[in-house]
């Protein structure tokens, strides 16, 4: 995963949060009006208990809202750990393998590679994902 799709993911999650408090917030709201009009309402109304069918049904709703907000956001703070955990493998690995070219090359060919690695950690992080 780049460095630009983990911000993209990011923001993603940021996005996905903000909407979920949002629609959390306005799907409280609704059950509150809906808890106040129930307790002005005499028991055995029938537009009462479709009230409270209404209200039981939101609460449902807000329940299940809730749990897949956090089955998202648990998926991607994993695909952002997992990014993370594979880019450190691969820079363990890509310094082993420097080091080892290092040791196997002559004097004149192992300053070259310094030159080389000095000139591109200046532009690049040398980690192509």
């Amino acid at each position: 995963m780049t460095t630009n799709q983990q911000a993209d993911l990011r923001r993603l999650t940021n996005t996905l949060d903000h909407r979920y408090t949002q629609m959390n917030g306005e799907l409280c709201d609704t059950i509150d009006v809906l808890e106040r009009l129930l307790d002005t309402m005499d028991d055995g109304n029938p537009v009462g208990d479709q009230v409270h069918v209404a209200l039981s049904m939101l609460v449902v709703a807000a329940n299940a809202g809730a749990e897949l907000q956090s089955t998202v956001g648990d998926i991607l703070h994993k695909q952002l750990a997992q990014a993370r955990s594979a880019k450190n493998a691969y820079s363990q690995g890509w310094d082993a393998r420097l080091l080892d070219l290092l040791i196997r090359a002559t004097p004149e060919q192992a300053a070259v590679i310094r030159t080389l690695l000095i000139d591109s950690a200046s532009t690049d992080d040398g980690i192509p994902f």
